[in-house]
């Protein structure tokens, strides 16, 4: 053979003996893979659903918590994702447009972006299940409140549980 393009030619007598198998292409492997994976990938809610019930009772009532906590990161993550755009980032300020005084328990100036992600974890710890989680304490507020002060229902003073939190840490960077 003297280049790639030449026809090769052999006599009768010639042997020809590869050990090449023949090449598989990226894309196969690459789905073969994919495939590999997600045979084995499970959603969280399903994923909480089949270790409730491997661990018992206890577990099983703390479920419907951790679902709302996952809603709540879902949703914090596309609010941090459009903070600029949304003006979400400074000081928090008023109604009038001044900007509070308050500082939350650490003596930091309270951030937009820690105030909205305050209100949205206060509700998935309160709103997931009655009857499971009793009081939250908040890096952004000075005293705990039961979730009964944070529905604005009775049917939240019960529960078990009392969560703490930093609905967000590092927003002011």
């Amino acid at each position: 053979l003297k280049t790639p393009c030449q026809k090769a030619t052999f006599s009768s007598n010639t042997k020809i003996f590869s050990s090449i198998e023949p090449k598989k292409t990226i894309a196969s492997v690459a789905n073969a893979n994919s495939k590999q994976r997600k045979k084995n990938l499970k959603t969280f809610a399903r994923y909480l659903e089949v270790e409730s019930w491997k661990r018992g009772p206890a577990v099983r009532d703390l479920e419907p918590v951790l679902r709302g906590i996952a809603q709540a990161c879902k949703q914090i993550n596309r609010i941090v994702q459009r903070a600029q755009t949304d003006d979400l980032y400074g000081v928090a300020t008023d109604k009038d447009g001044n900007p509070l005084e308050d500082t939350n328990i650490q003596g930091e100036v309270q951030q937009k972006l820690d105030l909205v992600c305050n209100a949205i974890m206060l509700k998935a710890f309160c709103g997931s299940s009655v009857g499971v989680i009793a009081g939250v304490a908040s890096e952004e507020e000075d005293v705990p409140r039961t979730c009964c002060d944070v529905m604005g229902d009775s049917a939240f003073a019960v529960g078990e549980y009392v969560a703490v939190f930093d609905p967000i840490d590092g927003s002011k960077n």
